[in-house]
């Protein structure tokens, strides 16, 4: 009985701990999202990082599973980040990381 409780214990905490391709880098803030698409704040030391812009927008993708098909739009500006889609024109966001078809893309917006 000691046993099953403590492989029990083993599988919930294993089932609790998240992933390494799942964690989202320092720098980047998911603050929401409507269906596939996730609404990012970036740090200001990340803005013109396009390496980590596009490890964090594959590690949110895969964090909420969507891996065929996934938007990821980016803001540098906390208070604009939009809070659901259509944006309104004070909304724009700096860039958007995109998986269609297993196909990755990371585009400048402004």
């Amino acid at each position: 009985m000691k046993k099953i409780f403590i492989i029990m214990v083993l599988l919930v905490l294993g089932a609790c701990e998240e992933n390494e391709e799942t964690v989202i880098p320092e720098g980047f803030e998911r603050l929401g999202g409507q269906g596939p698409a996730h609404f990012v704040y970036v740090h200001k030391e990340m803005v013109g990082n396009r390496i980590m812009q596009r490890e964090a927008g594959s590690k949110i993708c895969k964090k909420y599973e969507d891996n065929d098909y996934c938007e990821v739009y980016m803001w540098k500006d906390k208070n604009k980040v939009a809070k659901k889609l259509p944006f309104r024109g004070d909304e724009i966001p700096i860039g958007v990381f995109k998986i269609k078809n297993g196909k990755k893309d990371l585009k400048a917006l402004r």
